[in-house]
């Protein structure tokens, strides 16, 4: 187990990190959720044509294509995590991966 400083003790080590933890503002393609049942053409949501902002898409938990990215060093068991800004909308302050979209 490592114990970290809190985040308002530890410096900023990226100078192109965002002034803000997200963008309302930020558009996100919307897909419609998987039905029920098992379609063998098709593995995926498919896309509606929409785009509604990042806001709205949390807020209504509207289906949406994301990326997550995980760091994993698997000779020293280890998997790389941040703390999310306790700006988010969702999930604020918890423990996360690295990056995702």
């Amino acid at each position: 187990p490592h114990s970290f400083p809190p985040p308002e003790v530890m410096p900023s080590l990226n100078p192109n990190a965002l002034a803000e933890a997200q963008s309302s503002s930020e558009m996100f393609d919307v897909m419609c959720p998987p039905t029920a049942g098992f379609d063998v053409y098709k593995d995926r949501p498919v896309p509606t044509g929409e785009s509604k902002s990042r806001g709205v898409v949390h807020q209504l938990k509207i289906w949406h294509r994301s990326v997550h990215v995980w760091l994993v060093d698997p000779a020293r068991s280890l998997v790389a995590l941040q703390k999310r800004s306790p700006n988010k909308d969702t999930f604020p302050g918890r423990w996360d991966i690295i990056a995702e979209q």
